[in-house]
């Protein structure tokens, strides 16, 4: 299987960071109070630290069609060094979430960067997106139970620590051994937002709102939390479980079934997890039996890895990261509004509301998605010129 070098340096790097990450991620909130932040700060840090990420994708995706993807990955991830580096120095709640807000701008950057490099490294665009969501897969799950066994002898500021030595290392080795392909300044310099994308982009970008939405109902929301604690009375630490299971499960398939998107199509699959993601939540709203979360969370894996598949086939090439840059900022815009209406559904209409309306939200998803498709222009009538 060859996926070429930048697809195995970014998987990687990503993965160890993802693992150094993900060991303290889940208890930022708690460090930040104990440094001195009330709940009603920490919530609204949180608002922030997810605009930020949201908002400056559009930003990264415009340099890196005008300075080149390598560019775009590397610097930021220095800075992101420098920013964790000083997250773990800092002495108060303030400082900390400051600079903690700076790494997160500078990740935001990347973004674009890493979907169009990892597209444009092989003509395998089914098999790349799945094994490098299969390493992000893996050190998301992983992290927390390194975490886990390291918190007793390491603080939380000691593992950032740790993680900003990470992601400084892994800055050297994509410096060092990333390569630019397919990108043209001059293609690049010509970029404007006035109609820079074909119908069936802004079509999709309709269905990637939707999908958004759906995953901050499910996977990406407070809500299976929530009914797994208040209404099956279950304990963090399984939940945390059933969280670290149904990834690795994820992971395992994509690294089995590369191929599938190529076989079967990343419409076909993607549409089918519109409809699978909220099925199997509700399922397991009802029934209780941990094998439908198990079975939903792949799901979530997959419209991951097919969403880049066809978000990059519809992005112009000379326009790609802009593209992928305008699908991450409004998509992750809309997205962020379904905690706020899922909160008041399940307030007016039960715990379940919310994964009753992702299941509305995926049918809906899905007529989008099949008229995204591009249209092979017809034959010429002329006949051949000679």
């Amino acid at each position: 299987m060859k996926l070429g070098r930048n697809v195995l340096v970014l998987s990687s790097t990503v993965f160890f960071i993802l693992v150094a990450l993900f060991s303290w991620y889940y208890l930022f909130p708690l460090y930040l109070k104990e440094l001195g932040a009330t709940e009603s700060q920490i919530g609204l840090l949180y608002t922030l630290f997810t605009l930020s990420f949201t908002l400056l994708q559009l930003v990264g995706g415009v340099l890196s069609d005008r300075i080149g993807r390598k560019k775009c990955i590397v610097w930021p991830t220095y800075v992101y060094a420098l920013a964790l580096f000083f997250t773990a120095l800092s002495g108060n709640w303030l400082g900390a979430s400051i600079f903690y807000l700076a790494g997160n701008l500078a990740s935001a950057v990347q973004m674009p960067s890493f979907t169009a490099m990892v597209s444009e490294s092989t003509e395998r665009k089914g098999q790349a997106f799945s094994i490098f969501e299969t390493f992000v897969a893996f050190g998301l799950a992983t992290g927390p139970l390194v975490g886990g066994l390291l918190l007793p002898f390491i603080s939380i500021r000691g593992l950032i620590f740790v993680t900003s030595l990470v992601v400084l290392l892994s800055g050297f080795i994509r410096h060092l051994l990333l390569e630019e392909r397919n990108f043209s300044k001059e293609s690049g310099t010509r970029f404007s937002l006035s109609g820079p994308f074909p119908k069936p982009y802004m079509i999709f970008l309709l269905a990637g709102s939707l999908m958004y939405l759906i995953f901050s109902l499910t996977s990406n929301g407070p809500f299976l939390t929530l009914f797994g604690s208040e209404m099956l009375g279950l304990k963090k630490s399984t939940i945390n479980f059933y969280f670290a299971a149904g990834t690795y499960i994820g992971a395992l398939s994509s690294l089995i079934f590369s191929d599938l998107p190529e076989i079967v199509g990343a419409r076909r699959i993607l549409g089918l997890c519109f409809f699978a993601i909220p099925t199997f939540v509700i399922l397991w709203s009802h029934t209780g039996h941990p094998l439908f979360f198990f079975l939903a969370l792949p799901f979530v894996h997959w419209a991951y890895i097919t969403y880049q598949i066809v978000l990059t086939d519809l992005s112009p090439s000379d326009k790609r990261g802009t593209g992928i840059g305008l699908f991450g900022t409004i998509t992750g815009l809309v997205g962020s509004a379904g905690p706020f209406v899922g909160m008041r559904f399940k307030l007016h209409l039960g715990p379940r509301a919310p994964f009753y309306l992702a299941l509305v939200l995926g049918i809906a998803a899905i007529p989008f998605l099949l008229r995204s498709e591009k249209t092979t222009p017809p034959p010429s009538q002329t006949g051949p010129l000679y």
